[in-house]
């Protein structure tokens, strides 16, 4: 049987790459109306649950819908109406929520998701928010079937792509560190809010694209990697290092449960000697085994389901 999986966006991140036959991706509906009026109406019908009215914008679903035999929905393109017009269209189907953020930065989804506890499955990513709300575990996950990148020589030891948020002392202090092992760096840092009056590296209040990171990326030896407090979830940076044989360095010491987790791979802040940085970046990444990856993998974790 094929699976269905909808997501924010086929252009978040390697969605738009998936090409499997046995599983339809389709976005969150009003993502791809570009007319305002419909938008606005459709998030209206969304937000107040009117799932009759808002399966007009689903309507293609259906066709591909009953052809599976379970759902994904990714939280962010996740609301009880969509559980509803999923319900609608093929009542035997198994439809499963998938959180790849924390509960944190969305408390309102607990509300959401209880509405609908009866009729879908809830998985989360973070070993924390499991453990305090009742869901079970699926790591976060990456597509391991994209093609394999020709990495010339690296122009940067580390890059930082991201925002400031609450982390601003431990981003200079990196960065202060890497600096005096005379190490390549580029840091990439949004800052809305005006978290820090001065920096060692500039502020931007453009966002970079993804492609444009991917590049920064490719142009580097190792990536670094600062979760929110609170957050034990594997984020997205680590599979991407993992995939793109580039060494990660990360303040979520949760890694060391995972099975991919290598030391000469992946630094951990607070575990591992900050004097060592430097002799970490420039040790040659050690390969990880298929059997592995494909745990992690998009197209057969979807397929587990």
């Amino acid at each position: 049987m094929k699976k269905f999986v909808v997501v924010p966006g086929k252009d978040f991140y390697y969605f738009s790459d998936i090409d499997d036959a046995d599983i339809y991706i389709e976005e969150e509906p009003f993502l791809s109306i570009k007319n305002k009026f419909l938008s606005t109406t459709e998030r209206l019908l969304k937000k107040i649950n009117a799932w009759r009215l808002y399966s007009f914008f689903c309507k293609s679903w259906k066709e591909k819908l009953e052809e599976c035999d379970s759902c994904v929905i990714f939280d962010q393109a996740f609301s009880p109406a969509i559980v509803r017009i999923i319900e609608s269209f093929n009542p035997d189907i198994q439809i499963n929520v998938y959180l790849w953020n924390p509960v944190f930065k969305n408390i309102s989804i607990l509300k959401r998701l209880d509405s609908v506890k009866s009729k879908v499955n809830i998985f989360s990513f973070d070993r924390n928010d499991c453990k305090n709300y009742g869901f079970s575990f699926s790591p976060m996950i990456y597509n391991f079937n994209v093609k394999a990148v020709n990495n010339s020589e690296p122009k940067y030891d580390v890059v930082f792509v991201g925002y400031m948020k609450n982390r601003a002392k431990m981003l200079i202090d990196i960065y202060n560190k890497l600096q005096s092992a005379n190490a390549s760096v580029f840091y990439y840092v949004l800052d809305h809010v005006n978290t820090v009056e001065t920096t060692p590296f500039e502020l931007h209040n453009d966002y970079l694209s993804y492609p444009e990171y991917k590049k920064c990326m490719f142009s580097s030896k190792a990536v670094l990697d600062i979760v929110q407090d609170g957050q034990v979830g594997l984020t997205i940076r680590t599979m991407e290092t993992i995939c793109y044989r580039k060494k990660l360095i990360t303040n979520n010491t949760d890694v060391i449960n995972y099975d991919f987790y290598n030391p000469d791979n992946i630094f951990v802040i607070g575990k591992d000697d900050i004097n060592d940085l430097n002799e970490f970046i420039n040790r040659p990444f050690i390969d990880i085994p298929d059997e592995i990856l494909i745990r992690y993998n998009f197209c057969d974790w979807v397929k587990s389901f």
